[in-house]
This record gives C-alpha cells, sequence and structure tokens, in this order.
C-alpha cells in the first residue's frame, strides 16, 4: 500500500488505520515516486497536493485509489480523473480502517459512456441497449442518466412511474457508500439512476464520484448516457469511463459533428459505431479517414426502435433483430479483456 502525501495529518491517520489492520504503508512524498507505484500498489491514498501533481501526469485508470484530506470540495474536484473515492477528515476517519481492510483484489465493474456525435442517433437507446445486453449475460448491470436537458431514461424506459431514487434524492451524497442498489429503480433486472422532471439540477462532482464508485463495487458493468453540453457533469461522466462509445451518423454532417463533440469532450480513443444514412455514399473508410480512428461496427437501422420509445417499451425486447444482436456484439467488446 501507497501513501502519497506531504500532508501530516493525512500520513498520520493513514498509518494509524493500516496498523489497526495490519497491513504494511510505504510514505511517498513524490510524484514521480507515486507513478512509479502506481500500478504495483494494492491500495493508493493521497492528499490535495500529491492528486494534483498526478492529474497532470494522467496516470492510467486503476482501482483503489482514495483521496483524503479535510478539504472536500477539492478532494471531490480530483476524485473524477483519478478515478478516485474520496475520504474527507477528521469525520472520515473511521473509514480509513474499513477500506485497509477491503480486498484490493475483488472484482470492480467496468464503466463506459455512450455519446452521439450529433443528435438524434439513439445514443441513449444504446446505453440502454448495452446495459440489457450484459444483464442478459448473466452478468449485473447499470444505466446512469447525466443528461439534465434529456428528459429523464426512465420515461425512455417506461420506468417513470417505478418506484426508487433519481438524483435529486442522491444530490447531496458524499464520501463512500455502499451498495445503492435497493433504493434504485430495477428495470428488467437493470439498475437505472435517472433525472427527474420539473426539478432544476446540476449533478456535483462528489455526488458524482460517490455514486459511481458505489456502483462499479456493486456492478459488472456501467454505462453512462451523459448527453454532449459541455457542462461540468457530462465532462466528468465521460472522464470517469473506461471506454467512450462514439455513434457517428454516417453522413458529411455527421461526420463533421462527431469530431467536435471529440474535441468537445476531449475524448481520445473512442470505440466508433456508425450509423448509415440511405443514400449518402458515406462508407466506412471514409468516417474513418475523417476521424483518424477505426470503425468498430456498423448500428443496424431499427424502425421499431421509435415505436419502442414512445411506448416506453426496453429495447431489450429487440434482442434477436438485427439492431439486438449489433448491440449484443457491442456489449461483449466493451467487456472483454482484449
Amino acid at each position: 500500500m501507497v501513501v502519497g502525501a506531504t500532508t501530516p495529518d493525512v500520513i498520520d491517520d493513514v498509518l494509524a488505520a493500516s496498523a489497526a489492520v495490519g497491513r504494511r504503508a510505504d510514505v511517498l512524498s513524490e510524484p514521480s515516486a507515486v507513478i512509479v507505484a502506481w500500478r504495483r500498489a494494492a491500495a493508493v491514498f493521497l492528499d490535495v497536493g500529491l492528486a494534483e501533481a498526478l492529474v497532470a501526469h494522467r496516470p492510467p485508470r486503476r482501482t483503489g485509489v482514495y483521496l483524503v484530506g479535510d478539504d472536500g470540495a477539492a478532494l471531490a474536484a480530483l476524485s473524477v480523473p483519478l478515478g478516485a473515492e474520496v475520504v474527507v477528515l477528521p469525520a472520515g476517519v473511521g473509514l480509513l480502517a474499513g477500506l485497509l481492510a477491503d480486498d484490493p483484489a475483488a472484482p470492480r465493474g467496468r464503466t463506459v459512456a455512450v455519446i452521439g456525435g450529433c443528435g438524434g442517433v439513439g445514443a441513449s437507446t444504446l446505453a440502454a441497449g448495452l446495459a440489457f445486453a450484459c444483464h442478459q449475460g448473466g452478468q449485473h448491470a447499470a444505466l446512469v442518466d447525466l443528461d439534465v436537458t434529456g428528459g429523464g431514461l426512465d420515461l425512455l424506459l417506461g420506468a417513470e412511474r417505478v418506484a426508487g431514487w433519481r438524483w435529486p434524492q442522491l444530490a447531496f451524497v458524499g464520501g463512500r457508500v455502499g451498495d445503492l442498489g435497493g433504493g434504485l429503480p430495477q428495470i428488467e433486472g437493470v439498475t437505472l439512476v435517472s433525472m427527474a422532471r420539473g426539478e432544476a439540477l446540476d449533478v456535483g462532482r462528489e455526488p458524482l464520484a460517490t455514486v459511481l464508485g458505489a456502483l462499479v463495487r456493486h456492478h459488472d458493468l456501467v454505462v453512462l448516457d451523459p448527453g454532449r453540453s459541455a457542462s461540468g457533469v457530462v465532462r466528468d461522466g465521460v472522464a470517469a469511463a473506461g471506454v467512450v462509445v462514439l455513434i457517428v451518423r454516417g453522413d458529411v454532417r455527421g461526420v463533421a459533428a462527431a469530431r467536435e463533440t471529440l474535441q468537445t469532450l476531449e475524448v481520445a480513443d473512442p470505440l466508433v459505431l456508425v450509423r448509415p444514412m440511405a443514400g449518402t455514399g458515406v462508407v466506412l473508410g471514409q468516417v474513418e479517414q475523417a476521424l483518424g480512428l477505426p470503425v468498430m461496427a456498423e448500428l443496424p437501422h431499427e424502425r421499431r426502435l421509435v415505436e419502442f420509445a414512445e411506448l416506453g417499451e426496453p429495447p431489450v425486447r429487440l434482442g434477436r433483430r438485427p439492431w439486438g444482436r449489433a448491440v449484443a456484439a457491442v456489449a461483449r467488446g466493451v467487456m472483454s479483456d482484449e
């Protein structure tokens, strides 16, 4: 275990908690030393100063990273780019021993964000389809709505009357929480975190980090539907994802819009899907050349998706049609270790 810190209170509290559970901790005060130990350490505890330095280096994503200190707002701002959980002192001292007692090798779920290169390409529907495909494959999936202007994913899935917490009830959570699944809506076996209607809401960084942290501890796949705006929650959601799936409309404007979306959201290496448009003449090779990215697959047109959306029918019922088979293949690719 590594403690990357120069703050005496942080060092003392983490060392005391590690001693209480019989674990050894190495204290490192230089960012370069923490980076060397980043991959091999069972867990990494950072104060604000070392966390800020590491964000600039953009280390690879890993589990078991915790930010510790007395400035909750500063820790929350750093938690998403590092994929870290937050422990605010002094109230969080009691959490440290529990965190250190956790099995660092315990599996954590994968997080994927689905974004549309432009509007109307079915990003929300694909996000839902990936979650349902994961569930049908025998794994535990969650679907998270981050689009404050999207009207709520529960409407798309016909779940607006299903009991459970929406973002307004989660907007003030912080730190580390347990399994949220019992309080969230369940649709066809998939856990849903949806926006609500009629309430102005700006999901903050700390609630977002807390909710995603809880979901990845208890789900195999967490699918984010962030929308396309340049808001803080969208940027943070995309940054938190280990994989980003980009849907590109297969015409000239669609490709141009996708390029702008990638630049705006600072997405470097997405999985690209193309939604073909009849009569445009744009082929996959042209999309790859324009974006400088390989295309994973085409997303077949499915005329029944509009009908299902209007009726609030989950797209899980399209699993045997070409669109459903394509989504299942994408889900397998997302969950693959290759």
